[in-house]
């Protein structure tokens, strides 16, 4: 989903719908992107945490790290 249009806002509820169907309990979800972010890191790659804080609107984005920084 992040890498289908990357910069593009990518809300939690999405995500968790997609892989989980809607059901992640505790900070699974966030723990994976968390995760995720170190394993894309060292290809140029990151993932940015957006507004919506710890709910379902909550938002990722991946951008390369240049763009990031």
């Amino acid at each position: 989903m992040l890498a289908a249009e990357p910069g593009a806002p990518v809300y939690r509820r999405d995500v968790s719908a997609a892989l989980y169907d809607g059901k992640v309990v505790g900070n699974v979800l966030a723990s994976n992107v968390s995760q995720l972010r170190r394993e894309i890191e060292p290809y140029g790659w990151t993932i940015t945490y957006g507004k919506g804080g710890n709910t379902p609107l909550a938002q990722w984005r991946l951008i390369p790290t240049e763009a990031g920084q």
